[in-house]
């Protein structure tokens, strides 16, 4: 496609003097850049069928452009007419047989088209006649991944990084692609042998390091960025993932360190705020997170993950208003986080909004119905509120999806002695002590004097009595 021109009021110029001449129906002579500017304006404003107009009356006067040729290709082929772009490279191919920018584009048009082994031949070509190998083969590998054929990306992508180790592009794309086909192990061997013919390629070391922080395995990780960084000492980029690794490690004096050391460098962003903020919450220094937090909101009020951290400090103050204001705002950034939605609903109730908690549960449940903790939250509200029959149709609910969760046994147990149920009660009561017998000590949360309860506590006795055999 074309260069947007550096004039538009000659740009516009051009336009109405084109649609001017069309209007009149006497087609005269324009330069070549004349008709490149009416088509890169038509393309712009998606007015691709005046585009097309355009670049056909332009080849008429102008046979032998091969811009105008690939262009007008590529506007068949967006508007699903394959065979007319095919036709047009066809044409083309015969002023330009060996021109590579051609093949290329006819290679990818055939590979859009699905046509891989057309696709091979022509990008074979293409490399026969480049000088420039490892950018061409880098060209073809994004060619593949675009049309969603990745694992020949991938392919490409190494075989551009053999031609040529320090190709940043080739190598950033080609960890991307691994990422979508989470396929770190199988390509860990290839990133090993190319640091140790590469050793003192800052971004070999940097990508084995996320390959290997991708598959767990940390202390790797971080010796890879720790090289990747003593190389190149202003690799941010590393030391910013350097700083994660200790953090995930534990070592949050040294991943502070890593973060501090990226923020004196580049200065500071959403994402090292976020960082440093979970560091100090860590460290237990809730003070220095909510200023790091803040700071994120206001660097990057879109980040849900700040708000929903600075939610997490409210709740642990017991601050609950101020924790619902961060969790609502989190989970409207982010209405597909399950945690958001959870701890919304937590805080809306411990502020007495009753209502709120229950929609947020809702949205919750939604998201994630197989997690004990929501079921439990849950009807620990209704448990509050008296309201028996819908804690126990909470908890059956959440027994059908976790059948192995021990203490929604003992809360529909609860449920039931709170009602007067007891043969129900001990029904669940042997079920929940079969799956988690010290579990049982939940049950002193809601009757203290157990003991009292003379039937409970010798079902409790028998079971312990008959483990103990």
């Amino acid at each position: 496609m074309f260069e947007e021109p550096e004039n538009l009021r000659e740009q516009q110029e051009n336009v109405k003097k084109f649609e001017e001449m069309l209007s009149s129906g006497s087609i005269h002579f324009m330069d070549v850049g004349v008709f490149e500017s009416v088509v890169t304006y038509y393309q712009g404003t998606g007015k691709i069928k005046k585009a097309i107009k355009a670049c056909t009356i332009a080849l008429e006067q102008h046979p032998y452009s091969l811009d105008l040729f690939l262009t007008l290709s590529q506007l068949y082929n967006s508007t699903g007419e394959h065979q007319k772009a095919f036709e047009v490279l066809e044409q083309a191919e015969s002023y330009f047989p060996n021109d590579y920018d051609l093949l290329f584009v006819k290679g990818s048009l055939y590979l859009q088209n699905n046509r891989k082994r057309e696709a091979h031949e022509y990008f074979s070509r293409v490399l026969d006649a480049s000088e420039d190998k490892d950018e061409e083969l880098f060209n073809i590998g994004f060619a593949y991944q675009i049309s969603n054929h990745i694992d020949e990306a991938i392919d490409y992508y190494k075989q551009a990084l053999t031609e040529n180790p320090e190709n940043d592009d080739a190598l950033d794309e080609l960890v991307y692609c691994l990422e979508i086909t989470e396929a770190f192990d199988q390509e860990i061997d290839f990133f090993e042998a190319f640091v140790e013919k590469n050793p003192y390629y800052d971004g070999a070391w940097y990508n084995l390091g996320v390959l290997y922080e991708k598959t767990g395995n940390l202390k790797k990780a971080q010796q890879a960025f720790e090289y990747s960084s003593s190389i190149n000492e202003t690799n941010t980029p590393a030391i910013f993932q350097l700083g994660q690794v200790y953090y995930e490690l534990g070592d949050l004096d040294k991943a502070l360190d890593m973060y501090n050391k990226v923020l004196k460098e580049e200065g500071g962003d959403a994402e090292l705020f976020l960082k440093i903020g979970q560091v100090y919450i860590s460290l237990g220094e809730f003070d220095k997170a909510v200023k790091n937090f803040q700071k994120a909101i206001d660097s990057d009020p879109e980040l849900y993950e700040s708000w929903y951290f600075m939610g997490l400090i409210m709740e642990f103050e017991e601050k609950w208003m101020q924790a619902a204001h961060f969790f609502k705002k989190s989970f409207e950034l982010n209405s597909g986080d399950y945690n958001s939605a959870l701890k919304l609903a937590q805080n809306e109730y411990k502020t007495g909004n009753v209502n709120s908690a229950e929609e947020a549960f809702q949205q919750a449940e939604i998201l994630n119905p197989m997690d004990t903790d929501l079921y439990v939250s849950w009807s620990e509200m209704y448990l509050e509120e008296n309201n028996f029959d819908q804690a126990i149709g909470l908890l059956k609910s959440g027994v059908e999806e976790l059948p192995e969760s021990a203490i929604l046994y003992y809360r529909l147990v609860v449920c039931f002695l709170k009602t007067g149920n007891y043969q129900k009660a001990f029904q669940y009561l042997e079920n929940a002590l079969l799956l988690d017998f010290e579990g049982h000590a939940d049950l002193y949360n809601y009757f203290p004097d157990l003991e009292a309860n003379k039937m409970l506590y010798n079902i409790i006795n028998q079971f312990r009595e008959g483990e103990n055999e």
